[in-house]
């Protein structure tokens, strides 16, 4: 005997079981965050020339279920809207903003906040210090959104900066032993500058160098509120957004509050410039933080900023580290 799977009037869609809905949790309880993480995503991205990049990205969505007999949340929904909304709008607050109230009224029978994290590498040419090259340089980005119970939301803004610092302490060091080297070549001798200026670009006579690490600088601006957008362009980029959070101009003022930003195009001229850079910027994981900070209070629109330097050690197994806040004296 033939056995039909589902049983469907004309031109009547199939119905399948929704376990979400039909059946209730055995525990009941609310939780804070439910989702998906590691979303693949297509982006467009609009550079403040004007032109239109598609960019891969990964998102993080979530809802909170707040009803404790709910099974759980539906997913797919979550997943879909995401697509729909990046596929029609270009990346910006707005959108965002647009995409984590949708999450929330998808999910409205169970959930009163709604979670969206979008992540990617936003991409940079960047010039040689010295020589006519440039090459490009990639910056990890994450963007977040947030709504609540009262639908307000409440952007953040993450940027990693990567960068090279040299230790105070060991270019004293490294200094004390040169002059003592300096001494026991020449002892009570009078030098001619000829003589200074020959054993000082000797190999034998650099008998100390002081160490430096490869650094990383982890910057989180926050921001309440929607972002005003420009009622002429509904779909203002993020670099255009009225909140001063201008990915080009953001990154380029933290790259030069820290001085040695890590290279792309190097020729010996780039390097012996990154060189001379680095010896006028010795820097304990203390000097970046303050640098930094001071930066970021110039910023506008900006509700709290949190920062986390790291020094990668290259004398110790450890690393250095030093914390910075808006709200902090």
């Amino acid at each position: 005997m033939k056995v039909e799977l589902f049983t469907t009037k004309k031109n009547k869609p199939p119905t399948f079981p929704d376990i979400a809905i039909e059946t209730k949790a055995q525990i009941t309880g609310t939780l804070e965050k439910v989702g998906m993480e590691k979303v693949e995503l297509a982006l467009k991205l609009q550079s403040s020339e004007g032109e239109v990049t598609l960019i891969p990205a990964f998102a993080n969505l979530y809802v909170s279920l707040d009803a404790p007999h709910k099974k759980g949340i539906h997913m797919s929904r979550l997943l879909l809207q995401a697509h729909k909304t990046f596929d029609e709008k270009p990346l910006s607050y707005k959108s965002l903003g647009d995409l984590v109230k949708k999450l929330k009224e998808s999910h409205i029978d169970m959930s009163l906040n709604a979670f969206v994290e979008i992540q990617f590498d936003y991409m940079l040419r960047r010039p040689a210090l010295v020589s006519d090259n440039n090459a490009w340089r990639s910056y990890p980005v994450v963007l977040k959104a947030e709504i609540n119970h009262a639908d307000e939301i409440s952007f953040t803004t993450s940027i990693r900066i990567t960068y090279s610092s040299t230790c105070p302490c060991s270019a004293a060091l490294s200094r004390q032993l040169i002059q003592e080297e300096f001494l026991k070549t020449f002892g009570d001798q009078t030098p001619s500058i000829t003589d200074i200026y020959n054993w000082l670009g000797k190999e034998e006579s650099q008998v100390a160098t002081p160490h430096s690490q490869r650094s990383y600088a982890d910057i989180d601006f926050m921001h309440t509120g929607e972002p005003k957008i420009n009622d002429n362009d509904e779909n203002t980029e993020i670099e255009n957004c009225d909140q001063s959070l201008n990915l080009d101009e953001i990154i380029d003022g933290l790259e030069k509050a820290i001085s040695t930003p890590v290279q792309a195009a190097v020729k010996r001229e780039d390097e012996q410039e990154f060189a001379r850079l680095n010896g006028r910027n010795f820097m304990f994981s203390e000097d970046a933080a303050r640098r930094l900070k001071f930066f970021c209070e110039s910023l506008e629109n900006l509700s709290d900023f949190s920062i986390k330097v790291q020094h990668l050690e290259s004398l110790h197994a450890h690393n250095a580290v030093a914390f910075a806040r808006k709200s902090s004296s």
